[in-house]
């Protein structure tokens, strides 16, 4: 009995004196790390933009401040849009002296509703950048009834992603194998780069791994299957180049994103597998062409995930947290031995996760 309680003791006495260090163990490398903010470097032009209230449903007023934050010289204001907008100033001519802001007015115009993307492009030249403009985009969203409105892609995004998990959750639960899942609405667009791409000259970067295996909330929507595919059967190499445009709208390289390829299938796709963008944005992966009885070959699609094994840029205005993605269109019943070259694409939305990325 008498050594039973000298062991206790000694045990206790062993405990306390590991305390301090178990407490500072936990302060460095407890289960919830402290968030880490990332920031942007400052362009060598910035705009600012605010919607001045309105009612109208198809027009606003837009007023833009911009700033040279260095000496610039042949700047030139530009609005760049596709879509069926009109504007008194869609090009402008301007000299901008450091550090003293240019203010203007603009009004904005459509007759057709939707959501139309306009980018406020700058154009100019300085000692030191191969362009010194910015780019800042932005959503008209016109639906005939309300004031017209003027969003960013991260405020359209979280005015959409309640709505949509509402009607995704009801469609699941009507078809649980109608493969429908949260990048059929969320997932950003891609837009093809067409003849020669000028990039600035850049160091070779340390890689990471591939963020592992599917999103938790696509359990049971994808299938996983990226540990069980044999990739010398029946080989498939699918390679292509992801860019992004900075703050200065030049092209860059995509760098350690998460690359997932997949199987657009009848019923949930398939998750084959993952592989990681290079210093260039380039990426490659060899997958087999086994896509089961009464199948035409593999119907192969990619989505670009801002994440790795190391860290991610996510979208924390709602849980789950939702990690920025681009899905890229599918190329059908692919032959054993094709080289799927998807080319080199740009992300169009949700420019500020690339960036930070």
């Amino acid at each position: 009995m008498e050594i039973g309680k000298r062991r206790a003791k000694a045990g206790w006495r062993s405990w306390l004196s590991f305390f301090p260090f178990l407490i500072v163990a936990l302060m460095c490398y407890g289960p919830v790390a402290n968030p880490v903010l990332a920031s942007q470097q400052t362009p060598p032009v910035s705009i600012d933009l605010k919607v001045v209230p309105g009612q109208e449903p198809f027009s606003l007023t837009v007023e833009l401040s911009i700033t040279a934050n260095v000496r610039v010289s042949n700047a030139v204001f530009v609005i760049e849009t596709q879509a069926p907008v009109k504007s008194d100033t869609m090009r402008l001519p301007l000299q901008l002296e450091p550090k003293r802001p240019f203010q203007t007015k603009i009004r904005l115009r459509t007759d057709k509703e939707g959501e139309h993307v306009l980018n406020f492009a700058i154009k100019a030249q300085a000692e030191g950048y191969v362009t010194a403009g910015t780019n800042e985009r932005r959503y008209l969203v016109v639906d005939g009834k309300n004031p017209a409105r003027l969003m960013t892609g991260q405020e359209l995004r979280r005015g959409k992603r309640e709505g949509v998990i509402k009607k995704l959750n009801e469609q699941l639960r009507k078809d649980p194998n109608s493969g429908v899942t949260l990048d059929t609405y969320l997932a950003g667009r891609l837009e093809q780069v067409e003849g020669p791409i000028r990039i600035e000259v850049r160091r070779p970067q340390a890689l990471a791994s591939p963020a592992p295996g599917i999103e938790p909330w696509e359990k049971g929507i994808i299938i996983d299957n990226s540990d069980k595919v044999m990739r010398d059967l029946d080989p498939i190499t699918v390679i292509g180049r992801a860019l992004f445009r900075d703050r200065n709208g030049n092209l860059q390289p995509f760098v350690n994103a998460t690359i997932d390829i997949r199987d657009d299938d009848f019923g949930p796709d398939e998750q084959i597998t993952s592989t990681i963008t290079n210093w260039n944005g380039d990426f490659s992966a060899v997958v087999n062409n086994d896509d089961g009885w009464f199948q035409d070959g593999r119907d192969i699609y990619i989505r670009i995930r801002a994440t790795n094994s190391r860290f991610r840029v996510q979208d924390c205005s709602y849980w789950p947290d939702w990690t920025y993605d681009w899905v890229t269109g599918t190329r059908d019943n692919l032959s054993d031995g094709t080289v799927v070259d998807f080319g080199s694409f740009w992300l169009v939305d949700y420019q500020e996760a690339a960036i930070l990325f």
